[in-house]
């Protein structure tokens, strides 16, 4: 028993370090290409900013120039120092990982398959499985079509979601993300998995003590597949779109802002799908892009927490400016999304608003250049309490 113990609090610790890697990973690389910057100036560097800061200013050119070697010698030691650290600390993390097998995954090459030349369609379906997700992402080009699935509604969707491909033609799936969880993502998943063939399953890898995180653990094991949780940069084609982790699992107590959070990426055009992802994770995603580069900004926005006054913040939106949002959430659903915080939020910046709940199964198709909407953006702005049966802009079955 105490062997068992031990096993269980080293396999913890294993799982506790790859959690930390990322972590440590990300503050390396700033440090490292802070202090390589700052080293790698010259003596001439230095007195040409010493002088533009002292004619500025109106200091001591000399002065400033004393100040600047200082900084120039600490940043070399800064960057020895750094450059160590990272090597030691990682080195041993890998090492505590490789020996339970956790996190490592191999990085899919990032080529697109012989039969996509980028002449094709992508599809994204929100399916409306009421208070919950279900994405379906299809690219077809020349009569070969590629699919995933991000999430799959909850335990009584299973079969409702299995239908909906079938009728759509899927057969197999290239991928499976489930980005975290809570029963109304991964609930239907169980029927997915054991109905579908699967070439890769992502999952969050926070678990949840519960009947159904479980059978979802156990189709996985009836089928004999394995699940990766990826790390955030993780990228993969679907057919000639491409896919990006954008967020990862750290730390959050609230299992939402553990969310995979997923880029969908085709010509000049973009969907972000934000899972529950809530305002804790929505700001790691602005350290991380908001002042690199335009990766948060995108076309087609689908929200976190179902439209949650805990999600969407204002300087989120702000940032990613989608032209269209969709809002996956049921007609009186007991937590009354969407809120109204949220809809101001996408109302100030003037984003077009689909939603499942009074509008049904969305479907949006891309050729990379311009969109389709089987849906017109609605034009009611209620919040989910007080979204009645006489809102319905679609004929119920």
């Amino acid at each position: 028993m105490k062997a068992k113990k031990v096993a269980e609090i080293l396999k913890k610790t294993a799982t506790a370090a790859w959690d930390s890697k990322r972590k440590f990973m990300r503050m390396a690389v700033l440090c490292m290409v802070g202090s390589k910057i700052l080293s790698g100036c010259s003596q001439e560097d230095v007195q040409a900013s010493a002088e533009q800061i002292a004619e500025a200013t109106g200091l001591n050119p000399d002065n400033m120039t004393t100040v600047f070697n200082g900084v120039v010698n600490s940043a070399k030691a800064v960057d020895r120092t750094t450059t160590a650290a990272a090597d030691l600390g990682l080195g041993a993390v890998a090492k505590i990982t490789d020996f339970f097998g956790i996190g490592e995954t191999e990085e899919e090459e990032m080529v697109i398959p012989s039969e996509f030349k980028g002449g094709g369609d992508l599809s994204v379906h929100f399916i409306d499985v009421g208070q919950g997700d279900a994405i379906l992402l299809s690219y077809t080009e020349d009569g070969n079509t590629e699919y995933a699935l991000i999430d799959a509604g909850d335990n009584s969707k299973g079969t409702a979601v299995q239908k909906y491909l079938m009728d759509n033609g899927v057969d197999h799936l290239k991928y499976l993300i489930l980005t975290h969880p809570d029963a109304d993502h991964i609930g239907g998943a169980d029927v997915i998995i054991s109905k579908f063939d699967i070439d890769k399953i992502y999952m969050s890898g926070v678990e949840n003590d519960t009947a159904t995180y479980r059978d979802v653990i156990d189709a996985i094991e009836y089928r004999s597949y394995k699940y990766e949780v990826p790390a955030a940069g993780t990228a993969f084609h679907l057919g000639a779109a491409e896919m990006l982790i954008l967020a990862a699992p750290t730390e959050y107590e609230d299992v939402n802002n553990d969310s995979l959070v997923v880029k969908a990426s085709y010509g000049d055009s973009s969907f972000l799908f934000m899972g529950d992802a809530e305002f804790e994770e929505e700001e790691e995603l602005l350290q991380m892009f908001a002042d690199v580069d335009d990766t948060l900004d995108v076309d087609v926005l689908k929200a976190g927490h179902h439209g949650s006054y805990s999600s969407s913040s204002n300087e989120f939106i702000a940032e990613a400016t989608p032209q269209w949002t969709v809002i996956s959430c049921g007609m009186d659903n007991q937590y009354g999304h969407p809120h109204n915080t949220t809809l101001y939020n996408l109302a100030d910046y003037e984003s077009a608003l689909l939603r499942t709940d009074i509008q049904g199964t969305i479907i949006c198709t891309t050729n990379g250049t311009s969109y389709e909407w089987n849906k017109q953006e609605t034009q009611n702005w209620k919040s989910g309490e007080e979204i009645t049966k006489a809102d319905y802009e679609y004929e119920m079955e």
